[in-house]
């Protein structure tokens, strides 16, 4: 193979590599969300009627608020549409986004691990070749 085509393989898969741990931050990142979730909609699955609860406005701040509804939830069901569920319908939902999330990460990792076996494979010839430059640049 030669030597730009070495170089060129080399970087697609170092690209490869970057968006691999990219997206598996990504993942990690919603599994982490979900998991939350699933927690809170279990608590207020136990809370009772009017029961006082702290509700997160954003950059670590709440709101003090009474739960009227303690059975439902209004759940984003994509494309900014949202439907009423059950606690248990929600928290079914939940559950199968964090398995299909696991499954991605699976794949994700598996991938991962493939281009990494490929870049350790041809880092030998892609240092003899930047030694190579190297020297040559010297004796020039």
């Amino acid at each position: 193979m030669k030597e730009e085509d070495v170089l060129k393989e080399y970087e697609f898969y170092r690209n490869q590599l970057e968006t691999l741990q990219q997206n598996l931050n990504l993942v990690d990142n919603s599994l982490v969300e979900l998991r939350m979730v699933s927690k809170s909609l279990s608590e207020i699955g136990a809370a009772k009627k009017e029961s006082e609860v702290f509700v997160p406005i954003g950059f670590d701040s709440f709101i003090k608020a009474k739960i009227t509804d303690p059975d439902n939830v209004v759940v984003g069901i994509g494309a900014g549409v949202a439907a009423k569920k059950t606690i248990k319908e929600a928290k079914d939902d939940f559950e199968e986004r964090i398995k299909e999330l696991e499954t991605v990460k699976a794949d994700n990792t598996s991938n991962l691990e493939s281009v990494i076996s490929k870049l350790r494979e041809i880092e030998p010839s892609v240092k003899s070749i930047v030694a190579q430059s190297q020297s040559g640049k010297k004796e020039g």
